[in-house]
């Protein structure tokens, strides 16, 4: 039998996480504790990504999240509905990505330095050409 994304979202449901529906974990996510994990609906975390936690302090991932390649989510964190998050990034602790917000990492050092840019789907009435 292959190990699959849908089995390793059932064994960490099985382990005590809150995962949602139509949510799909890769196959090399690691959950420090599960039991203090809560994944709503619709979210994609991918490959390399380590949802950190420390004792009762858990990570809050609310629904239709992106979690790209390689990510660092460290405990206490909250991504809200609809934020992203770009590969190779680092969220400190107890940070809070708001909704429809995007982080991400560029620095070629790789000094970590989560940089929010939110989206605003108003577009500007003030545009003189």
């Amino acid at each position: 039998m292959v190990w699959s994304r849908w089995l390793n979202t059932m064994w960490y449901r099985a382990l005590g996480a809150k995962i949602g529906h139509s949510t799909l974990l890769s196959m090399a996510v690691f959950f420090d504790d599960p039991q203090v994990v809560s994944i709503g609906d619709r979210v994609l975390v991918g490959g390399g990504c380590v949802l950190e936690t420390v004792h009762s302090l858990g990570v809050d991932v609310e629904d239709d999240v992106l979690d790209s390649q390689k990510c660092l989510v460290r405990a206490g964190c909250k991504l809200e509905n609809s934020a992203s998050l770009l590969p190779i990034t680092f969220m400190k602790q107890k940070s809070i990505a708001t909704q429809w917000a995007t982080l991400s990492e560029f620095s070629p050092t790789r000094t970590i330095v989560p940089a929010i840019v939110s989206y605003s789907p108003q577009l500007p009435t003030d545009y003189k050409f």
